[in-house]
């Protein structure tokens, strides 16, 4: 079995190319020693909301590991600044667990 912080660059791209899909950037914040901590930011006028990117991520992580991949979409952490946080783990208990925050849509209320 791959060590975590492989399996998380390996993932990096595919993720970019989901949020890109839904309007956002991604970025790395984090060391990813313990986990991969993403930060996604609106790029674009047709950005999606909140849910619907954390769900298209969810669905990439489980076809990049083969793994089900468990979050709580509808119910995410409210950060300072409207920010919503999602949390992701695998089904099987593995080392890998992703943490997306997502920056709100500009001039609208921060929903999840």
């Amino acid at each position: 079995m791959k060590p975590a912080t492989i399996l998380y660059i390996e993932s990096i791209e595919y993720l970019r190319e989901v949020a890109k899909e839904h309007g956002y950037a991604i970025a790395v914040h984090g060391s990813m020693a313990r986990d991969l901590d993403l930060l996604a930011c609106p790029w674009t006028d047709e950005a999606k909301d909140a849910s619907t990117l954390a769900e298209a991520i969810r669905r990439k992580l489980e076809l990049c590991t083969g793994e089900k991949w468990y979050g709580h979409q509808s119910d995410p952490g409210i950060k300072p600044h409207g920010r919503l946080a999602y949390n992701f783990v695998p089904g099987c208990g593995g080392g890998m667990f992703v943490d997306l925050s997502v920056m709100p849509l500009t001039g609208k209320q921060a929903q999840p």
